[in-house]
């Protein structure tokens, strides 16, 4: 599936402008440190990044067999973000979703030095710790079945530590300063997911948080909730189109002005974030628009 390079619509367009067009929102509370979070920066560095860190997976998979291919990157001053080839998401519910991620954490948060063995939901796994100056991560593989023979981790720990040094080498490059970002984090809370969402861009923050039964829902919702109540939503989720699993997301203003966003992404979560912020900036555009046509149309006529 093609990476999803950067959000569409720059944040910096959905955001008031700083002259005096109202403040900051701060609905929601900061995602807590045992929160799993997902950060996208559009920027070409990012995407780098991704490319490498995707690269590498599937190269792991094509050196061996495995059911468990994932990677966990911390960079500084963000939440972990998961890179998963395999299991695909499509194939587990919320709750094993979430469950993986929390184990992954919870062996990232371990930080053991060497490589070691690792028993992670029902996989026979290796983990790989690799450090660098502005970033960590933690590289997993494993099988359902037999676990890894000599060869294989050995392999696995030249590629994973290859490929890690690598990551934390761009990842200390930094973003410039001032790029628009986004941060995603979902968790299983009493009620279903709950998802917090954290908008930066031309110095302003805005956070928003959102809960339904899908998670797919609740990132819609946590978006929309970041615009301090300007948006409704009226569809959140996830279509097979030409083969590929597509983020559909629907909204509408106070004035039932419509919007659709979609997004294509190695993750469903992130690309359903990015799927409604090029909704919100859709019925923004439609209702500046009928505004000006308004505006146009009450004009008095030329003598």
């Amino acid at each position: 599936m093609e990476i999803q390079r950067g959000l569409g619509r720059g944040l910096g367009a959905l955001f008031p402008s700083q002259a005096g067009e109202g403040d900051p929102s701060t609905i929601g509370a900061a995602p807590t440190e045992r929160e799993l979070s997902v950060t996208m920066a559009p920027t070409d560095l990012g995407v780098v990044i991704q490319d490498v860190i995707y690269a590498g997976l599937d190269a792991l998979l094509a050196a061996m067999p495995l059911d468990l291919c994932a990677y966990l990157h911390l960079a500084e001053a963000t939440g972990p973000q998961l890179y998963l080839r395999t299991p695909d998401l499509s194939s587990m519910d919320a709750n094993e979703c979430f469950a993986l991620f929390g184990a992954l954490r919870d062996a990232l948060d371990a930080n053991d030095e060497d490589d070691s063995s690792l028993e992670v939901r029902g996989f026979h796994a290796l983990r790989m710790n690799t450090p660098g100056a502005r970033s960590r991560g933690l590289h997993v593989v494993g099988r359902r079945g037999d676990e890894l023979d000599e060869r294989e981790r050995e392999l696995a720990g030249r590629l994973s530590h290859a490929l890690g040094a690598a990551t934390h080498s761009l990842e200390a490059v930094g973003p410039p300063s001032g790029e628009p970002t986004l941060r995603l984090s979902v968790e299983v809370v009493e009620g279903g997911p709950q998802a917090d969402i954290s908008l930066e861009a031309g110095g302003e923050t805005r956070t928003g948080r959102g809960t339904a039964e899908s998670p797919f829902e609740a990132v819609a919702r946590a978006v929309l909730d970041a615009f301090r109540g300007e948006f409704q939503l009226v569809h959140a989720g996830l279509q097979d189109v030409g083969g590929e699993r597509v983020a559909l997301v629907v909204v509408e203003d106070v004035h039932a002005e419509r919007g659709l966003g979609s997004a294509l992404g190695q993750d469903p979560l992130q690309a359903t974030a990015a799927a409604a912020l090029e909704a919100v900036g859709r019925v923004r555009d439609a209702s500046a628009r009928v505004e000006r046509e308004r505006r146009m149309g009450a004009s008095p006529a030329s003598p």
